[in-house]
């Protein structure tokens, strides 16, 4: 952990990013270079540091699957893998229900219930 202007500027971009994806939007490093009246590669550098430590900042390209970070979907996958549950993934990977990712639950939900549903339809109609 930074400390003195490196920690400001680490907690700053954090929560700028949490608030952005709390509004429904994403935002650009360029976006917190903005904000932050920073060059574009301090943000960079910052955003870097944090991912070190495995701290995801969720920035257009990472949540959108642009450029060379790992892709947001194929970090979802591995939570998956390390066996979490899918509410901790949702609550890892902000996938909220009432705004985000409404379709993967529901397909899921299904996925997972398919079974209940079949026998409760075989019992209606037997």
């Amino acid at each position: 952990m930074n400390y003195g202007t490196p920690g400001l500027r680490e907690v700053q971009i954090c929560r700028m990013a949490e608030e952005a994806l709390d509004q429904g939007g994403v935002l650009t490093q360029e976006d917190l270079a903005d904000i932050l009246q920073v060059d574009v590669r301090t943000v960079r550098r910052t955003i870097r540091q944090l991912q070190e430590r495995s701290v995801r900042v969720q920035t257009r390209g990472l949540y959108h699957d642009i450029g060379p970070s790992i892709s947001h979907k194929a970090w979802i996958v591995g939570l998956h893998l390390e066996y979490k549950t899918y509410s901790e993934i949702a609550r890892t990977a902000r996938h909220l229900y009432p705004t985000r990712g409404m379709s993967f639950w529901l397909i899921l939900f299904l996925h997972h219930y398919m079974d209940l549903i079949r026998l409760r339809l075989y019992q209606v109609i037997t």
